[in-house]
């Protein structure tokens, strides 16, 4: 299950581009504590879902993405311009 997330590092807006279509995904980013600091429910399609992460603070985050079964962790980097 692999899932693209651009850009990476991130200034405000996150994408992500799924090769599954019409799916439920669960979406959640973590902190480097393991808070879990973002989490909303998304239905793929195929154009790029926008993420809104403006009001992360700086630093590395987990995204987990899971959809059926199957599950995608991707390391992001917030370098928000404040």
């Amino acid at each position: 299950f692999d899932v693209g997330i651009y850009p990476n590092p991130s200034s405000g807006k996150l994408f992500l581009k799924t090769p599954v279509q019409g799916e439920k995904m669960g979406v959640q980013l973590f902190d480097v504590l393991g808070n879990c600091v973002y989490k909303q429910q998304i239905i793929s399609n195929s154009n790029a879902q926008l993420i809104d992460v403006s009001n992360l603070a700086n630093g590395v985050y987990f995204v987990n993405i899971e959809c059926k079964g199957k599950v995608s962790n991707t390391k992001l980097i917030i370098q928000n311009r404040n």
